[in-house]
């Protein structure tokens, strides 16, 4: 998500539809990664920053900040899709948080 020219180089912002970002944090504790942008981390409410990208609030809530940081070795990040993509095939995927039933 977001400009791929203006950015730092050291994270990025992955949407996952239909997946509960915070399952995925949940289940993945060894990564740096939040379910928000930056200034918005730590409120139920989908990020201003992910919806002025365009993000519906479904997606929003299906979005991850991944960070590197100088602990960070390349086993971690080769580790990262396939245990990400376990993650989704074995997590439940509750409704929503946009549209609880």
């Amino acid at each position: 998500n977001g400009c791929r020219e203006h950015r730092l180089p050291n994270a990025t912002s992955i949407t996952f539809p239909g997946t509960d970002a915070d399952a995925l944090i949940a289940n993945l504790p060894a990564y740096d990664l939040s379910a928000a942008s930056a200034c918005h981390s730590g409120t139920p409410e989908p990020s201003p920053v992910l919806r002025a990208l365009g993000l519906s609030p479904a997606d929003a809530y299906s979005t991850l900040r991944l960070a590197l940081n100088p602990t960070t070795e390349p086993d971690d990040i080769d580790r990262l899709p396939a245990a990400i993509h376990t993650i989704i095939a074995t997590t439940a995927h509750p409704a929503s948080k946009a549209n609880p039933s």
